[in-house]
């Protein structure tokens, strides 16, 4: 269960990049402003904690910055709005 919930969430995560790149590049006739930026929230959200969980694991800069599993833990719980947003968003 633990490998499929981490590599759901990084497909997920990946999946949101050509998502992004498709829909701006259409000119877009539906001006849905909150649509737009709860996906901007969920997209920037996710990716920000994509990288603060990746970041302490790369070489040179894991000797640097320390995290702890209480941390990591709060963190991971604020995936669970990054995600709602996303939902509605998509709703919208």
């Amino acid at each position: 269960m633990y490998l499929w919930h981490r590599w759901s969430a990084i497909a997920g995560v990946v999946l949101l990049f050509p998502h992004y790149v498709l829909v701006t590049s259409v000119n877009n006739t539906i001006n849905n402003t909150l649509g737009n930026a709860l996906g901007f929230i969920a997209l920037f959200g996710l990716v920000a904690l994509l990288l603060w969980a990746l970041v302490p694991r790369l070489p040179v800069v894991g000797r640097r910055i320390r995290t702890n599993y209480q941390l990591w833990f709060t963190l991971h719980r604020l995936t669970g709005m990054f995600v709602i947003a996303g939902l509605i968003h998509g709703f919208l």
